[in-house]
This record gives C-alpha cells, structure tokens and sequence, in this order.
C-alpha cells in the first residue's frame, strides 16, 4: 500500500496591531506538496487591547480621581463590582466627617462634669463609638448586597451621628 500521509496543523494566532486584534486561522499542511492558506478575518472593536485585561489593582489605595475613573471604565464593562467600588469611593468623604462629628460629640460628652471622675464619659464615649462602627458596618453591608443605594447606605451613620451630637452639644456644660 503506497499512501501518502498528511498532517494538518490548525493554530489560530492572535495580533495586536494599530489596536485592533487581528484573528488569523492559518492552515497548512506538513509533509504535503500542497500548502493551502485561507483568508483572514479582521474584526473592528471599539476598545483597545489593553482594555481586555483587568486591572487588577487594590481599589482602597487607588488615588481618589483614579478611583472614578475605574467606577467609569467598569461601569461600562457593566462589572458586578460597582456597588464596592462606589462604597469605597463615598467613604473616603464620609469618613473625614465621621471625625469631626466624632470629636463634637466626645468634646461635648466630657464637658460635663459628674461626681466621681471620668470613667461614665469614657464608657459612654467608648460605646458610642462602637455603635458607630457596627452601623457603619451594617450600612455598608446593605449597600454591597444592593438592598441600599451606596451613597445613602455609607452616611447613614453620619447623618444620625450628627443628631447625636447635636444633642450631647445641647446638654454640655459651657
């Protein structure tokens, strides 16, 4: 039996060039007399090939205009991330306030003076702040389960912090 074998080897390559991807499907046979080569397919996309890699940084050290930027770019990738993304971007502005909400109402707590010393005013301050934190929890939590929108979930804690505040501020000692 005289036959001739012949193998044929597929492989699809990938070319970035002028940022568009280039998709060729070359065929050619090994230990044949014949080469066949097919047309290639060129694909127009609006993205750039970059654009296909996530970007893999920590969101809690990005630069806050950084930080938009990406909420934008994944916004358009229509990412399930966004909910954590634009937690993180509200509480780097509700924070800074939590501090002077924080202080106002510490400031107010220790200004009264009761028989006895100091220990009451710290408890009482210690607890607070604690209570601040675990709703700042919770309220973050129903904002990346997307029960609450992001913005109202992260100053939630702040918008009540500042009645309390404002009524410690009230009843201190001037």
């Amino acid at each position: 039996m005289n036959k001739e074998w012949t193998l044929l080897i597929v492989t699809e390559r990938k070319l970035i060039l002028q940022d568009r991807l280039d998709t060729l499907k070359n065929q050619k046979p090994l230990y044949s007399q014949t080469v066949k080569n097919y047309p290639s397919k060129k694909l127009k996309i609006e993205f750039t090939p970059a654009d296909m890699w996530r970007y893999e940084s920590k969101v809690e050290v990005m630069p806050y205009f950084e930080l938009k930027e990406y909420i934008a770019r994944e916004t358009l990738r229509g990412s399930d991330m966004i909910p954590f993304f634009e937690v993180e971007n509200y509480r780097r502005t509700s924070f800074p306030i939590a501090t002077i909400i924080l202080t106002v109402m510490g400031v107010s707590i220790s200004s009264r003076k009761i028989r006895g010393g100091v220990g009451l005013q710290m408890a009482l301050g210690l607890l607070l702040s604690c209570i601040y934190i675990m709703l700042m929890y919770v309220f973050t939590t129903l904002a990346t389960t997307s029960v609450a929108p992001p913005f109202i979930a992260v100053w939630t804690p702040n918008f009540i912090f500042t009645f309390v505040a404002l009524y410690f501020y009230s009843k201190a000692q001037r």
